[in-house]
């Protein structure tokens, strides 16, 4: 991979800085690339030969991120470029799905086993758990190049996973350290964040591209059902070529919606992990800081902490409310702990609780895979809460969470 080479990494960077210089280039004489909301929509229809938007819940919200984006994230010309063209591939995604629920109306109503969803603040073991589940026989997760574009394009050869695989690339070059901090991975289970694209307005993927702090906050002020309508459309999409099989599935941003989901998927099966949040939220701005930093110079560091505390925060507050609204969601925990000393046993006790079979095969599969996920295998990711303006103790007050304190409550 690219990663492995500095003259790569240097010629990468020197393009960005030349991109960059460009840029300023053309702004004095008027020409600097926009993050222009009706360009955008026209470059993804020719891309994708689709036309119909269709009825978006959220009008305003696409332009709201741009211009967002235009105004809080420093971009330079080279993240203006890479925003865009990332916006773009967003508008395509509603275009296809528009396209696909008028073509193929009957694939979005294949019968869905109910699903398991794994939630949590970031950081607090999600990606191991949801990697020792998917690994369970009959039981999938979603890569990277398919949650990316969940609905291929109807004409020639499916490219989905050769560019996923150029922009994994692509990642590690500019950015090396990014492995220590989140092992993107082609074929693995990751994140589906990026499905909300097809709702076009209310798309929680930009943030996590730029620092685009007044949309976040405008994205946590709106009603979701919507967006995860169309969510849970696409599961059925990508469910329906294995409908035997079970999704497992994991975005952090899930825990401020489980109210949402349980409405929509109500056999659906949640997990939901615990730590403590005065190591989460410094891991997650840290996280940010690398993938905001591909696209600007400038990351206001402290700015990056204050939003990512309001961001979980938030969201778990609303966890703590649904949860104690509704007695028929039923929600697993799992202690951070707990998982990363006792792995195998955190599973099977997960499956218990969740009345599920349990067969001998799942205990060799998970071991296969925790062999393959050895500590450390891509360096310890080092992080403080200085770095980013917070305190222990503020964060801590924040979620009202203290040590000694049980891991669910």
């Amino acid at each position: 991979m690219l990663v492995r080479f500095p003259a790569a990494r240097l010629l990468l960077k020197g393009l960005r800085r030349s991109v960059d210089a460009m840029g300023s280039l053309s702004s004095w004489v008027g020409l600097e690339p926009r993050l222009d909301p009706d360009d955008i929509i026209r470059r993804a229809r020719k891309r994708t030969g689709l036309h119909d938007l269709g009825d978006v819940a959220h009008p305003d919200g696409f332009s709201l991120g741009c211009a967002s984006a235009e105004r809080d994230a420093g971009l330079g010309a080279f993240g203006r470029l890479a925003v865009r063209n990332a916006l773009v591939d967003a508008v395509s995604n509603r275009l296809r799905y528009v396209h696909a629920k008028q073509a193929d109306p009957k694939r979005f109503h294949v019968p869905l086993r109910p699903p398991i969803f794994v939630v949590g603040l970031p950081r607090s073991g999600t990606t191991f758990l949801h990697r020792l589940l998917c690994s369970i026989p009959n039981h999938r997760g979603i890569p990277m190049w398919e949650s990316r574009q969940p609905i291929a394009d109807q004409k020639g050869k499916d490219k989905r996973r050769d560019l996923m695989a150029w922009a994994i690339a692509g990642l590690r070059a500019f950015a090396p350290e990014v492995m220590t901090k989140h092992a993107f991975e082609l074929d693995s289970p990751e994140e589906a964040v990026t499905m909300f694209e097809a709702s076009m307005g209310w798309n929680p993927f930009l943030w996590r591209l730029c620092g685009c702090h007044s949309y976040l906050d405008w994205l946590l002020e709106q009603d979701a059902t919507e967006p995860y309508r169309i969510f849970v459309d696409l599961l059925h999409w990508i469910a329906a070529p294995e409908p035997a099989s079970r999704l497992v599935l994991k975005t952090p941003n899930h825990v401020g919606f489980l109210d949402t989901l349980h409405q929509l998927l109500p056999d659906a099966i949640f997990v939901q992990t615990h730590r403590d949040p005065a190591s989460c939220v410094p891991s997650y701005a840290s996280l940010s800081q690398t993938m905001h930093g591909l696209s600007t110079h400038r990351v206001d560091l402290h700015k990056l902490g204050s939003s990512s505390l309001k961001l979980w925060s938030t969201l778990c507050q609303r966890a703590i409310e649904a949860r104690a609204k509704d007695s028929s969601l039923r929600v697993i925990d799992v202690d951070y702990n707990e998982l990363i000393h006792a792995p195998m046993d955190t599973v099977q006790r997960v499956y218990a609780e969740a009345s599920l079979p349990w067969d001998d095969s799942y205990t060799t599969a998970i071991d296969s895979e925790l062999q393959h996920r050895t500590a450390g295998k891509y360096g310890k990711h080092h992080y403080n809460l200085e770095d980013f303006g917070l305190t222990e103790e503020v964060v801590r007050q924040q979620f009202a969470w203290t040590p000694k304190q049980a891991p669910h409550d």
